[in-house]
């Protein structure tokens, strides 16, 4: 657009890759998936395609269950593209590849410490892999930055017995906002009675 208000006309790789790109993202946001996919798809065959191409590639693969296939879109933009790598870990995870999920959350991490979502996601894969004491200590990273997260570390504490900080910890996500800790808090109570 810019280049015809200066007078020339944009390349047509260009515009035929938005307009895929934008075709891809309603087609997407409508849930229909196949065809999102497959508009992506063209338009990652294109000149001017980049990284963000990949990624939003990836969100309509993973979007789509084909985790294998996201995998490899979003490896395609993990050194450009943030949450490509978080997202990576996230289908690592659904195809069983825990140390592969576990690497890329916290390649995530040594770039940024305090990034709440890489906490979770090794948190939550730490304490389904059975260390709660490693659990715990992400997640109680997690929760000093986010107190939403408290509802992820209930599950720690709950794993290792602790039903009264499981209850606090429950009782810190309802009040910071994270309406899913409510169900979680009254059978953690009915339990305790």
């Amino acid at each position: 657009m810019e280049d015809r208000e200066r007078g020339r006309r944009p390349e047509p790789a260009s515009v035929a890759l938005t307009s895929l790109e934008e075709r891809a993202r309603l087609e997407y946001e409508s849930g229909n998936y196949s065809v999102a996919e497959r508009l992506m798809r063209s338009a990652v065959e294109l000149d001017g395609a980049d990284a963000s191409t990949y990624f939003n590639l990836g969100q309509i693969l993973y979007a789509s269950g084909d985790y294998l296939g996201a995998i490899e879109a979003y490896g395609l933009s993990v050194d450009e593209v943030d949450d490509a790598l978080l997202n990576r870990g996230l289908c690592w995870e659904m195809v069983g590849e825990f140390d592969k999920a576990r690497a890329d959350y916290l390649s995530v991490l040594r770039a940024h410490e305090d990034d709440v979502d890489a906490l979770v996601n090794v948190g939550t894969l730490e304490l389904g892999e059975g260390n709660i004491e490693l659990a715990k200590k992400y997640l109680l990273q997690a929760a000093a930055l986010d107190e939403k997260c408290n509802w992820q570390l209930a599950d720690a504490f709950l794993e290792d017995g602790d039903f009264r900080r499981a209850e606090r910890a429950l009782e810190l996500a309802l009040k910071a906002g994270e309406s899913r800790a409510w169900l979680q808090l009254e059978e953690l109570r009915g339990r305790m009675s």
